[in-house]
């Protein structure tokens, strides 16, 4: 066995820590009389020396493996200054693990929110299995996420408020997105090479993005996410309208973009809604972000809706415009088909897809 001196410090711990979990726990009677014995013999005590240091550490001291190897090597000790070293390197350890910890709970609230926004409500025990956590845990997401005002607690499980704010962009994606995907396919196949095409912001337009790399189209958006995807496609030229950044959907609005928007014509207007209704037409949540897809739809001879069925129906508080300046609408087969009967009703190509 390799005693610490003879490693790189970092190394020598990575390795250490991979082994300890089978070392200590399943073999921990089974070792305690060869260390017994090799310190007897006068060996360096390094690996108890480990044991005493580092799982107080890795543990915070309160375990009760911690608590019984203290009681088992009371007289183990290390040099101040490698004690010191290896107290520094366990808390950097801690420090990733709480960091990972956090990561996690920051993508199950998403998932929570994503599975919420497809049904409106969900049990705790549907998300303990979905999301192969505890209930206990569960529980603990649902209070957190209610404590933000995002989702109000049910009896055993939790629901969306009614007139509740705008689901994180994240949260977003993940909502029905095969149906996404299979829209964005949908509208990259409808396009034709040469045109210039107004493109918004929102989850399901970002699915028409991979669909088109290989295209060669002039592309002209006012979402940083689209022209980032877009800037290693060799034959697609982009331009980004510029203007002040709405964070929770990556877009740019305000003057700047209506400016550009209105020195450019464009064969066709690709945008994204978060509601469409026969009386009160299309809407979204934010109204500076209507007002931009307005103008960048007036500035196009058609405008195509990106929307999955979930979003007929419903009713956002910015007005887009009127249902009636839709060309088409590109949805999923999860519409039924007399609902899109009644919008072709109107004069509007509806695509199922």
């Amino acid at each position: 066995m390799v005693s610490p001196p003879d490693l790189p410090l970092d190394i020598f711990m990575r390795a250490e820590v991979a082994k300890a979990p089978v070392a200590l726990i399943s073999g921990l009677e089974a070792q305690a009389l060869p260390i017994r014995r090799s310190l007897a013999r006068g060996m360096r005590p390094w690996l108890v020396s480990w044991v005493f240091w580092i799982v107080p550490v890795t543990t915070g001291g309160r375990s009760n493996l911690s608590m019984a190897l203290r009681a088992l090597f009371p007289f183990c000790a290390l040099p101040a200054r490698r004690a010191c070293r290896l107290r520094a390197y366990g808390s950097r350890l801690l420090q990733g693990f709480h960091r990972d910890i956090g990561m996690i709970r920051a993508e199950r609230h998403d998932r929570i929110l994503a599975e919420l926004a497809r049904r409106g409500t969900v049990s705790a025990q549907e998300l303990s299995k979905l999301l192969d956590a505890s209930l206990a845990t569960i529980r603990r997401d649902i209070a957190e996420l209610e404590s933000r005002k995002t989702v109000t607690r049910t009896h055993g499980g939790a629901s969306l408020p009614q007139g509740r704010e705008e689901l994180p962009f994240d949260a977003k994606v993940m909502s029905y997105l095969p149906e996404k995907r299979r829209i964005g396919a949908a509208v990259a196949s409808a396009l034709q090479d040469g045109m210039t095409v107004g493109v918004g912001g929102g989850t399901t337009v970002m699915q028409m993005i991979p669909a088109i790399q290989r295209r060669s189209l002039t592309v002209v958006t006012t979402a940083i996410n689209v022209a980032l995807d877009l800037c290693t496609a060799d034959d697609i030229e982009v331009t980004l309208t510029g203007g002040t950044l709405r964070r929770r959907t990556a877009e740019t609005v305000g003057h700047i973009a209506e400016r550009t928007l209105r020195d450019i014509n464009l064969d066709v207007t690709v945008i994204g809604v978060d509601g469409i209704d026969r009386e009160k037409g299309l809407t979204t949540q934010d109204s500076n972000e209507a007002y931009v897809n307005r103008v960048m739809a007036e500035q196009a001879r058609e405008v195509w809706i990106m929307a999955d069925h979930s979003k007929f129906g419903e009713v956002r508080p910015a007005k887009i415009m009127p249902l009636t300046g839709a060309s088409r609408i590109f949805t999923d087969i999860g519409l039924p088909e007399e609902v899109a009967a009644r919008y072709r009703a109107l004069g509007i190509e509806v695509v199922r897809v």
